[in-house]
C-alpha cells in the first residue's frame, strides 16, 4: 500500500487487489473464459475486450477479445455470448473490490465514496447496480485506464 498527497488534501492509496483477485479465483475464471475463443491464451498473455467499430460494420453491435502471446503475436475472435458473460462476470469482481476497499477507507476517515469508472467506462454507461453508483463526482472519467495507471507510475 502507498499513500500520494495531492492538492485536495485528500491522501491517494494504491493498494494491490491481485491476492484478492487470486482469492475469488478471477484469474482462472477470466482465463477459462478465454480459452474457450482462443485455447493457446495463457499466463503471460494480456488481453482487452473491444466492441464492434460501427464505422467499418453495419448491424447489431458484438464484442470481442484482442489477445497478445508474450512473443508479441496478436489474436483478435469474436466472443461468443456466453465467452462475452464469462468474461464481464469475472471482470466485475476488479470493480466490486476496488469499490469495497473505497469505502473501506471512506468510512474510516468519515468521507464521501466518488463514482470511479475509467474513460472506457464511462463512454459506454457501464456501471455495477451500487458499485459505480455515486454519479457525481467522477474523477478519472475523461482518463483512459492506461492514462491512470501511467499516471501512477506503476
Amino acid at each position: 500500500m502507498h499513500w500520494w498527497p495531492n492538492h485536495f488534501g485528500v491522501a491517494k492509496v494504491f493498494e494491490d487487489i491481485t491476492p484478492i483477485l487470486l482469492s475469488v479465483g478471477f484469474y482462472i475464471r477470466y482465463h477459462e473464459a478465454i480459452q474457450t475463443v482462443i485455447p493457446e491464451y495463457g499466463s503471460g498473455w494480456k488481453s482487452k475486450m473491444v466492441i464492434s467499430n460501427l464505422a467499418e460494420h453495419q448491424g447489431y453491435t458484438y464484442f470481442s477479445v484482442i489477445a497478445q502471446s508474450p512473443d508479441g503475436r496478436m489474436i483478435k475472435k469474436r466472443l461468443p455470448l456466453e465467452a462475452y458473460l464469462s468474461v464481464v462476470a469475472a471482470t466485475n469482481f476488479k470493480q466490486r473490490i476496488r469499490k469495497m476497499l473505497e469505502y473501506y477507507y471512506a468510512d474510516r476517515n468519515n468521507y464521501a465514496v466518488a463514482g470511479t469508472p475509467n474513460r472506457l467506462e464511462y463512454d459506454q454507461d457501464f456501471s455495477l447496480s451500487l458499485v459505480m453508483a455515486p454519479r457525481n463526482v467522477k474523477p478519472i472519467a475523461h482518463l483512459y485506464k492506461s492514462q491512470v495507471i501511467n499516471s501512477l507510475n506503476i
